[in-house]
Order: C-alpha cells, then sequence, then structure tokens
C-alpha cells in the first residue's frame, strides 16, 4: 500500500529523489576524500538553447571537503532529453561506485 501512495506521490521510485537523477562519486586529488552526490536532472540543471531552438543542459557543482578544503570543480553536459553527454573535473577524480 505505502508503495502505491509513494509512485503516485513521486513517480516510479518508492524513495523520494532516487528517480531522474544521476549518482556521482567523486575523490579530493589532495587529501582523498570520497563525496558520494546525487544529481536531480529535473531540478538541478540549467537549460541552454541554440539559435535554432535545439535545448541542451548543463551543470556546474563545486564540492568542498572537510579535511583539506580544496575546490572540486565538476561540469557536465546533456542533451535535450536530459541524458549525459560529457563530464569534466578539475582538483579530483570520478570514482566507479558508492
Amino acid at each position: 500500500m505505502f508503495k502505491k501512495i509513494a509512485k503516485k506521490l513521486f513517480g516510479g521510485s518508492s524513495i523520494p529523489g532516487l528517480s531522474g537523477g544521476v549518482f556521482l562519486n567523486v575523490r579530493c586529488s589532495v587529501c582523498s576524500e570520497e563525496f558520494h552526490l546525487f544529481i536531480n536532472t529535473s531540478t538541478d540543471l540549467i537549460q541552454h538553447f541554440d539559435a535554432q531552438g535545439g535545448l541542451s543542459y548543463s551543470l556546474k557543482k563545486e564540492v568542498v571537503g572537510g579535511h583539506c578544503r580544496n575546490l572540486i570543480q565538476v561540469r557536465m553536459e546533456f542533451d535535450g532529453a536530459r541524458k549525459l553527454l560529457k563530464k569534466e573535473i578539475e582538483n579530483g577524480e570520478f570514482i566507479e561506485g558508492p
């Protein structure tokens, strides 16, 4: 019963915030602190329109840890359907898994 209510309220996932997004795991290049982030592709992305009316999205995320205060900068590009096309990182590295 609760799953049905959650599905109606939050969409396909029974856990709020986990549908329509991308998990992003990064590690600081200075102290190796790890960050496990969730990017909500419905609310966190910036819209871009080109001259022909095409649509794309981007994200700029800055992460600062508690150990060394190194500023990690993440840039991501998405197509009009919010599908990830490209990701870049400065002062850190992408890691697999949680």
